[in-house]
């Protein structure tokens, strides 16, 4: 009975001993030790372990050599444990630190991927993430335009495009349905500079903007000083109409 109790305890304070061996601070290791732990879970994909322990080996280890190899990790960890805001800082921080990197391409992608991500499908809610994961995106494909991440940085960039379309115009016919004219017409203007390989919506777009502008004509020859015609005012009743005609005559796509 009693070498029973005595082998069970013996067992559990070689596991209570080995299990400290693996906790301990990363500052209780060496450097390698640590970037080795570091490695293990990140092959095991404890991202928040990964994540906590780069941040120790950085501040234990502030010029070790792994210390690229341990930001990089870091900043996967936390993409894959979808902390996106901090994964798009912690690939941007990489990407100002280390800018010869070959890693770089993975990072603008997934600093794209992060925005993307958090991004809302229906374009008539905030568009802020849409745009700013379309600046990742598009520095990716001039920078480096034959990688892996290729393919479907393309395919996001035009979904993505599409979607700001998409809410340029809801805001457009927003102040159309209130006559606010001026400000519809920016919107609609803004649309067709900004998109033109949007077909269907540009030609929405241009026949509108030709609308504002016989719209805001038919103003400023009944008030002049209207602010209704605030954005235009510098236009005569005749450019305003000649504007409607032209850029009816450009809506042929």
């Amino acid at each position: 009975m009693f070498n029973r109790f005595y082998k069970i305890s013996l067992m559990a304070l070689i596991a209570f001993m080995l299990n400290g061996c693996q906790t301990a601070p990363i500052s209780d290791l060496t450097a390698d030790d640590g970037i080795n732990r570091i490695q293990k879970n990140y092959e095991a994909k404890e991202w928040l372990k990964v994540a906590s322990e780069v941040d120790e080996y950085k501040i234990r280890y502030p010029y070790s050599p792994f210390i690229q190899r341990a930001e990089i990790m870091q900043a996967d960890a936390y993409f894959q444990s979808k902390h996106y805001t901090e994964a798009e800082l912690a690939y941007e921080d990489f990407v100002k630190k280390y800018p010869s990197h070959s890693l770089i391409p993975l990072a603008y992608y997934r600093m794209g991927k992060s925005f993307d991500v958090q991004a809302p499908e229906e374009y008539d809610r905030e568009q802020d993430d849409s745009l700013k994961a379309i600046e990742k995106y598009k520095i990716l494909l001039e920078k480096y335009p034959n990688t892996e991440f290729t393919k479907d940085s393309m395919e996001r960039l035009q979904i993505l495009k599409k979607r700001i379309a998409q809410q340029e115009l809801f805001v457009a016919e927003f102040y159309w349905n209130q006559k606010k004219y001026a400000s519809a017409l920016t919107r609609y203007l803004r649309l067709i500079d900004n998109y033109p390989d949007e077909n269907e919506l540009l030609k929405i777009a241009k026949n509108k903007a030709s609308q504002c502008y016989l719209k805001l004509a038919i103003i400023l020859e009944k008030e002049v000083s209207s602010d209704k015609n605030i954005y235009f005012k510098n236009n005569s009743v005749d450019e305003l109409r000649k504007k409607a005609k032209e850029i009816l005559t450009s809506s042929s796509n």
